[in-house]
Protein backbone atom coordinates (compact mmCIF):
# COMPACT_ATOMS: atom_id res chain seq x y z
CA UNK A 1 0.00 0.00 0.00
CA UNK A 2 1.32 3.30 -0.65
CA UNK A 3 0.20 7.41 -1.10
CA UNK A 4 1.45 9.84 -3.87
CA UNK A 5 0.71 13.38 -4.33
CA UNK A 6 1.42 15.26 -7.32
CA UNK A 7 0.99 19.17 -7.61
CA UNK A 8 1.19 19.71 -11.99
CA UNK A 9 1.12 23.58 -13.10
CA UNK A 10 1.33 23.81 -17.24
CA UNK A 11 1.61 26.63 -19.59
CA UNK A 12 0.85 26.41 -23.00
CA UNK A 13 0.89 29.03 -25.57
CA UNK A 14 0.66 28.66 -29.29
CA UNK A 15 0.67 30.89 -32.38
CA UNK A 16 -1.10 29.34 -35.40
CA UNK A 17 -0.38 31.66 -38.78
CA UNK A 18 -1.11 28.84 -41.47
CA UNK A 19 -4.41 31.02 -42.24
CA UNK A 20 -4.95 34.82 -43.22
CA UNK A 21 -5.53 35.96 -39.86
CA UNK A 22 -3.35 34.45 -37.21
CA UNK A 23 -5.17 32.11 -34.51
CA UNK A 24 -3.02 32.52 -30.43
CA UNK A 25 -4.34 30.58 -28.18
CA UNK A 26 -2.97 30.07 -24.71
CA UNK A 27 -3.95 27.24 -21.73
CA UNK A 28 -2.81 27.26 -17.87
CA UNK A 29 -3.82 24.01 -16.24
CA UNK A 30 -3.45 23.81 -12.44
CA UNK A 31 -3.77 20.19 -11.09
CA UNK A 32 -3.63 18.15 -7.78
CA UNK A 33 -3.65 14.48 -7.88
CA UNK A 34 -3.35 11.97 -4.78
CA UNK A 35 -3.17 8.07 -5.89
CA UNK A 36 -3.51 5.38 -3.71
CA UNK A 37 -2.07 2.24 -4.16
CA UNK A 38 -2.91 -1.56 -3.53
CA UNK A 39 -5.80 -0.88 -0.43
CA UNK A 40 -7.71 -3.82 -0.54
CA UNK A 41 -6.75 -5.01 -4.37
CA UNK A 42 -8.23 -1.08 -5.52
CA UNK A 43 -6.24 1.65 -7.23
CA UNK A 44 -7.98 5.12 -6.79
CA UNK A 45 -6.66 8.28 -8.21
CA UNK A 46 -8.05 11.44 -7.09
CA UNK A 47 -7.76 14.99 -9.11
CA UNK A 48 -8.64 18.16 -9.09
CA UNK A 49 -7.78 20.84 -11.51
CA UNK A 50 -8.64 23.96 -12.62
CA UNK A 51 -8.12 25.22 -16.52
CA UNK A 52 -7.90 28.60 -18.06
CA UNK A 53 -8.09 28.91 -21.90
CA UNK A 54 -8.06 31.30 -24.08
CA UNK A 55 -8.73 31.33 -28.11
CA UNK A 56 -8.73 34.34 -30.96
CA UNK A 57 -10.16 31.38 -33.03
CA UNK A 58 -13.57 31.80 -31.24
CA UNK A 59 -12.73 34.90 -29.09
CA UNK A 60 -13.56 33.09 -25.64
CA UNK A 61 -11.93 32.72 -22.27
CA UNK A 62 -13.25 29.96 -20.40
CA UNK A 63 -12.32 28.80 -16.56
CA UNK A 64 -13.16 24.95 -16.34
CA UNK A 65 -12.79 23.44 -12.73
CA UNK A 66 -13.13 19.85 -12.34
CA UNK A 67 -13.03 16.62 -9.73
CA UNK A 68 -12.32 13.48 -10.97
CA UNK A 69 -12.48 9.96 -8.82
CA UNK A 70 -10.79 7.03 -10.89
CA UNK A 71 -11.22 3.56 -9.22
CA UNK A 72 -9.73 0.76 -10.46
CA UNK A 73 -10.38 -3.26 -9.45
CA UNK A 74 -7.66 -6.01 -10.11
CA UNK A 75 -9.02 -9.10 -10.64
CA UNK A 76 -5.92 -10.52 -12.21
CA UNK A 77 -2.59 -9.14 -13.95
CA UNK A 78 -4.45 -9.99 -16.98
CA UNK A 79 -8.01 -8.29 -16.71
CA UNK A 80 -9.85 -5.33 -14.28
CA UNK A 81 -12.10 -3.12 -14.13
CA UNK A 82 -12.03 0.64 -13.70
CA UNK A 83 -15.10 3.57 -13.04
CA UNK A 84 -14.33 7.20 -13.78
CA UNK A 85 -16.83 9.55 -12.27
CA UNK A 86 -16.36 12.89 -12.72
CA UNK A 87 -17.73 16.40 -12.15
CA UNK A 88 -16.77 19.79 -13.57
CA UNK A 89 -18.38 23.61 -14.16
CA UNK A 90 -17.15 25.66 -17.33
CA UNK A 91 -17.18 29.34 -17.01
CA UNK A 92 -17.01 30.89 -20.39
CA UNK A 93 -18.00 33.40 -22.34
CA UNK A 94 -16.22 35.69 -25.06
CA UNK A 95 -13.21 37.76 -24.01
CA UNK A 96 -15.15 40.87 -24.43
CA UNK A 97 -17.22 39.67 -21.34
CA UNK A 98 -20.48 39.15 -23.58
CA UNK A 99 -21.98 35.57 -24.58
CA UNK A 100 -21.59 34.49 -20.99
CA UNK A 101 -22.21 30.88 -20.24
CA UNK A 102 -21.98 28.06 -17.18
CA UNK A 103 -22.05 24.54 -18.71
CA UNK A 104 -21.67 21.80 -15.50
CA UNK A 105 -21.76 18.19 -16.24
CA UNK A 106 -21.33 14.73 -14.74
CA UNK A 107 -19.65 11.14 -15.89
CA UNK A 108 -20.47 7.93 -15.30
CA UNK A 109 -17.64 5.94 -17.21
CA UNK A 110 -16.83 2.38 -16.26
CA UNK A 111 -14.37 0.17 -18.90
CA UNK A 112 -13.25 -3.56 -18.71
CA UNK A 113 -9.78 -4.84 -19.78
CA UNK A 114 -8.92 -8.15 -20.11
CA UNK A 115 -5.63 -9.98 -22.18
CA UNK A 116 -6.20 -13.78 -22.61
CA UNK A 117 -3.37 -16.20 -23.67
CA UNK A 118 -1.06 -13.08 -24.60
CA UNK A 119 -3.05 -13.58 -27.73
CA UNK A 120 -5.96 -11.66 -26.94
CA UNK A 121 -6.83 -8.43 -25.53
CA UNK A 122 -10.41 -6.54 -25.35
CA UNK A 123 -10.93 -3.13 -23.98
CA UNK A 124 -14.51 -1.96 -23.43
CA UNK A 125 -16.07 1.26 -22.01
CA UNK A 126 -19.45 2.51 -21.81
CA UNK A 127 -19.79 6.54 -20.55
CA UNK A 128 -22.58 8.72 -19.81
CA UNK A 129 -22.34 12.41 -19.45
CA UNK A 130 -25.06 14.97 -18.91
CA UNK A 131 -24.82 18.61 -19.41
CA UNK A 132 -26.62 21.55 -18.05
CA UNK A 133 -26.16 24.82 -19.59
CA UNK A 134 -27.30 28.33 -18.66
CA UNK A 135 -26.82 31.59 -20.09
CA UNK A 136 -25.80 32.30 -23.90
CA UNK A 137 -26.07 29.28 -25.88
CA UNK A 138 -23.36 31.22 -28.02
CA UNK A 139 -20.96 28.28 -28.01
CA UNK A 140 -23.56 25.25 -28.43
CA UNK A 141 -22.52 24.42 -31.96
CA UNK A 142 -19.62 22.76 -30.61
CA UNK A 143 -21.62 19.40 -30.01
CA UNK A 144 -19.77 18.64 -26.59
CA UNK A 145 -20.99 21.97 -25.10
CA UNK A 146 -24.86 21.59 -25.42
CA UNK A 147 -27.03 20.48 -22.87
CA UNK A 148 -28.61 16.98 -22.43
CA UNK A 149 -27.28 13.35 -22.05
CA UNK A 150 -24.04 12.61 -23.88
CA UNK A 151 -23.74 8.79 -24.07
CA UNK A 152 -20.52 6.94 -25.67
CA UNK A 153 -19.44 3.27 -25.97
CA UNK A 154 -16.08 2.40 -27.19
CA UNK A 155 -14.84 -1.83 -27.86
CA UNK A 156 -11.65 -2.59 -28.84
CA UNK A 157 -10.22 -6.22 -29.50
CA UNK A 158 -6.86 -6.87 -30.88
CA UNK A 159 -5.97 -10.61 -31.77
CA UNK A 160 -2.65 -11.74 -32.47
CA UNK A 161 -2.51 -14.23 -34.83
CA UNK A 162 1.52 -14.98 -34.79
CA UNK A 163 4.92 -13.00 -33.59
CA UNK A 164 4.49 -10.79 -36.65
CA UNK A 165 0.70 -10.49 -37.54
CA UNK A 166 -1.98 -8.96 -35.79
CA UNK A 167 -5.74 -8.36 -36.25
CA UNK A 168 -7.85 -5.19 -34.65
CA UNK A 169 -11.38 -3.78 -34.68
CA UNK A 170 -12.28 -0.27 -32.87
CA UNK A 171 -15.60 0.59 -32.72
CA UNK A 172 -16.82 3.47 -31.36
CA UNK A 173 -20.28 5.10 -30.83
CA UNK A 174 -21.32 8.25 -29.29
CA UNK A 175 -24.91 10.70 -29.37
CA UNK A 176 -24.74 14.49 -28.92
CA UNK A 177 -27.71 16.35 -28.05
CA UNK A 178 -29.51 17.26 -31.33
CA UNK A 179 -27.49 15.63 -33.18
CA UNK A 180 -27.64 12.32 -35.17
CA UNK A 181 -25.65 9.32 -33.29
CA UNK A 182 -22.62 8.17 -34.70
CA UNK A 183 -20.88 4.81 -34.77
CA UNK A 184 -17.39 4.18 -36.32
CA UNK A 185 -16.02 0.92 -37.10
CA UNK A 186 -12.06 -0.05 -38.33
CA UNK A 187 -10.97 -2.97 -38.67
CA UNK A 188 -7.34 -3.12 -39.45
CA UNK A 189 -4.75 -6.36 -40.09
CA UNK A 190 -1.27 -5.26 -39.55
CA UNK A 191 2.26 -7.85 -40.88
CA UNK A 192 5.65 -6.57 -39.64
CA UNK A 193 8.15 -8.27 -42.40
Amino acid sequence: NHLNANLQLGIDRSLDQRYQSAEKSFSFTRALQLDIKGFSSYNTRLTGQWDLDKDSRYNNEINLYSLIANIQRNFSPQSNLQVELKTGLEKGGKQDGTEPYKLGSVSFIPSYRSVWMQKYRVTASLGFTYNWLSGSSYFAFLPQKRAGLVPNANLSAVYRLNSYSSLSLDYRFWDYPKDDARHELKLEFKAEL
